[in-house]
């Protein structure tokens, strides 16, 4: 019995030892930036966005503070702006990192890595490129915002705006792709404007860094391409009038084919398509459907051409044709090297199909 009481005794010593800290004691990085500073000073200006709780949750009011930190590596600032509050820092509620686009190449790859180790960082954070800086992006404020960064969760979480021009990437997609071979990481642009977010653009990587940024209109046919994104429109010109065809589904599916001589590989694209003309110059009968439908469909493969070539100049693959064309094939390095070199020379065949199911109400 003796010996139970003392064995019982140990274990609530070992108990008195717990470290948890409670709530009112943690401070919660909702957001985290990322500069790169100028050569000669520390290499990182880390910004950490905390939530400061209130007992009123009003639209335009959300608390916040946010501590920035120079130094030459990412753990070093958050170590040091440890000592500028009085609580404990926790990153369990952090959800977006903000990246200056002017972070060196090699110093992009050792900044995802240090987001993956920490065990307290999420692996379904988004992660953005900030503009003019990642700081000017954490300082904005929207009238509209409840909870601090609350805005940025609700836009790449798709649980309030559906924009055709964002297209969000998770931190646990984004190190895969860059580390995955015939796959290319990507991120959305992110401008800091007087009470507000402007987000219609992505930046796409090769495996080091930022190699292009596609303006608003090839961002937003990229997204098309990469998620079928449906909430989009498609402008027709017949002669001197124009329809807007409001496109309500979308399905595209690729297929890689070898030429049979060898000489080649052709990206075969299909297309379908349905929606409804949401704005018109004249009347439609219902004879002139067909007509607008294979004048969209032509739009369409335009439009998806562009864009494809665009990236193969740049011998970029956000969409994956790569990892496709190195899953059917079965000797990995031969097949990898193979690729490199018919991908740009690769010939996209798009075949588009439009149907309109409607030529819109009229009351």
């Amino acid at each position: 019995m003796k010996r139970k009481w003392l064995l019982l005794c140990f274990l609530l010593f070992l108990f008195a030892g717990c470290s948890l800290k409670d709530l009112d004691k943690r401070f919660f990085v909702v957001s985290m930036g990322i500069d790169a500073l100028e050569e000669g000073t520390k290499k990182y200006r880390v910004s950490l966005k905390l939530a400061i709780p209130s007992p009123k949750i009003v639209p335009g009011k959300e608390n916040f503070q946010i501590i920035t930190e120079d130094a030459n590596s990412i753990a070093e600032a958050v170590r040091n702006a440890k000592s500028k509050v009085d609580k404990e820092l926790d990153f369990a509620h952090a959800k977006v990192f903000v990246l200056d686009e002017d972070i060196p190449k090699a110093d992009m790859l050792d900044i995802i890595d240090w987001f993956t180790r920490r065990r307290d960082i999420q692996e379904i954070s988004w992660l953005t490129i900030g503009r003019p800086s990642a700081y000017d992006v954490l300082k904005v404020k929207p009238k509209s915002e409840r909870l601090p960064s609350n805005a940025l969760f609700l836009t790449f979480g798709r649980e309030g705006t559906e924009s055709p021009y964002i297209i969000t990437t998770y931190l646990f997609d984004f190190y895969r792709r860059l580390h995955e071979k015939g796959l290319d990481p990507y991120m959305p642009v992110t401008e800091a404007r007087k009470g507000y977010f402007l987000i219609d653009k992505v930046a796409l990587f090769d495996k080091k860094g930022i190699k292009l940024v596609l303006n608003r209109h090839d961002t937003r046919i990229l997204n098309e391409l990469m998620t079928s994104f449906e909430k989009f429109s498609i402008k027709v010109k017949d002669g001197g009038l124009l329809y807007y065809i409001n496109i309500e589904n979308l399905k595209i599916t690729y297929d890689l084919q070898d030429r049979k001589n060898g000489s080649g590989l052709d990206i075969m694209i299909t297309a379908n398509l349905t929606g409804i003309v949401e704005e018109a110059q004249k009347n439609i009968s219902p004879d002139a459907i067909p007509h607008l439908e294979k004048l969209a469909a032509k739009e369409m493969d335009g439009r998806l051409s562009k864009v494809l070539k665009q990236l193969q100049q740049q011998e970029l693959d956000p969409i994956g044709f790569g990892e496709r064309y190195l899953a059917s094939h079965y000797n990995k390095d031969e097949d990898w090297k193979k690729w490199k070199e018919l991908y740009p020379k690769a010939v996209f065949r798009i075949q588009t199909q439009v149907k309109l199911e409607s030529s819109g109400t009229i009351k």
